[in-house]
């Protein structure tokens, strides 16, 4: 019971910590961008703009749906500022842990090099491509509800500019999500649900994305995640380069378009394929490769 007491503890501070990061590096987003760029305090006050025409006017207004476009436009331009802030505390969450942990049992750092690039990088491109080709089939006939409510979060995620996107969104937020769910979650779950724990952060995982459709295609990539961190010998750095895949070629399919996409993979894809061809062709490289591979 004090064992179970104890995992349950842990893992509610984990989900604590990551909600309350997120949290306060939006507020100060907020706050610096109100005290010191021109103009953002009236564009911020401007969120209740339709509510007051509409109120003016006289006429009826739904003010849930007004005060959520006003949100979700204010958002857009500091959601994506606010994961780059978010990063540094919880890198440094994470470097606290992996040494408390190492002096404890002598466990290893949490992040190593990995020499799986290539293929983690295959999976991510082909498990995005799978996902994104079942979602354009499916979204026709889901209810107009659960689409809206995708539109307006992965309308956030992927607005303004396309590189810093990619930064955020890409790069940010998968190790932000990595650290918080795989690392912290997972590994806490393992000491009491060695087989389960990979379903539990899943699941928990999907449901921190906070919508139906979004919370479905998290679930599966969660476990994916899930599975890639423990084949590796929990070695964070592999699921969090295939995490950073998937969401950056997702912000590209938005940015770009999916034809630019899909030259990227397959020049992505013919690089793979002459690297394997290389593997093959010449045994001395080969061999070298398994020796770096062996002393990992």
């Amino acid at each position: 019971m004090k064992k179970f007491l104890k995992t349950y503890t842990k893992a509610t501070l984990w989900l604590g910590v990551f909600l309350f990061v997120e949290f306060l590096s939006l507020i100060g987003v907020i706050w610096f961008s109100i005290y010191h760029i021109p103009g953002f305090a009236s564009y911020f006050l401007s969120v209740l703009e339709p509510i007051m025409d509409y109120a003016n006017a006289g006429q009826y207004i739904d003010y849930a749906s007004e005060l959520g476009r006003g949100y979700m436009s204010m958002m857009s331009s500091l959601s994506q500022y606010a994961l780059v802030v978010s990063l540094v505390p919880m890198l440094l969450i994470l470097l606290c842990s992996a040494f408390i942990t190492k002096r404890k049992n002598g466990s290893k750092m949490p992040i190593q090099n990995t020499s799986y690039t290539l293929e983690i990088i295959a999976f991510g491109l082909f498990l995005n491509m799978t996902i994104s080709f079942l979602m354009n089939i499916l979204m026709p006939i889901l209810p107009e509800a659960w689409v809206s409510s995708l539109s307006s979060s992965t309308g956030i995620a992927t607005s303004g500019n396309l590189w810093f996107a990619v930064l955020s969104c890409g790069i940010a937020g998968p190790i932000i999500e990595e650290i918080c769910f795989r690392y912290g979650l997972m590994r806490t779950f393992k000491t009491v649900y060695p087989r389960g724990a990979i379903y539990i952060q899943a699941i928990l995982f999907g449901l921190a994305h906070g919508n139906i459709i979004q919370g479905v295609y998290t679930f599966i990539l969660g476990m994916a995640f899930g599975y890639v961190y423990e084949k590796s010998n929990y070695n964070l750095m592999n699921s969090i380069l295939l995490h950073c895949v998937i969401n950056t070629s997702s912000v590209l399919i938005a940015g770009l378009g999916m034809s630019e996409y899909l030259v990227l993979c397959s020049l992505a894809f013919s690089f793979m394929a002459i690297h394997y061809v290389w593997l093959k062709r010449f045994p001395a490289y080969k061999k070298q490769c398994e020796i770096i591979i062996a002393e990992q």
